[in-house]
């Protein structure tokens, strides 16, 4: 079933963790070993050499891995929480004035 990349955001994924998911599902670093990449991270890996032929699996139990480690990067910085913590504000603001 087709699912809109919204429909991640809706549910509390992290950008970063969708974009992340999303680009190694045609693609491969050539360190193997690494999967959890920043946007930084994936334009400076990026080569097409990676591109894979063989049909992307949208396995969602790996996208809330992702979503889970890349939350713990974001903690782990101070403004990074600060800025996790604003937009969660703002979210929160904006479905209380949605159900008024």
């Amino acid at each position: 079933a087709a699912v809109h990349v919204e429909s991640y955001q809706e549910r509390g994924f992290l950008p970063e963790a969708v974009l992340n998911f999303i680009a190694l599902l045609g693609w491969s670093p050539r360190h193997q070993d690494q999967e959890v990449l920043s946007l930084k991270e994936l334009v400076d890996m990026f080569s097409l050499e990676g591109l894979t032929k063989k049909p992307a699996v949208v396995d969602e139990g790996k996208l809330l891995w992702m979503n889970k480690q890349h939350f713990r990067r974001k903690l782990s910085e101070p403004a990074e929480l600060q800025q996790m913590a604003n937009q969660l504000q703002r979210q929160l603001l904006c479905s209380e004035l949605r159900y008024r």
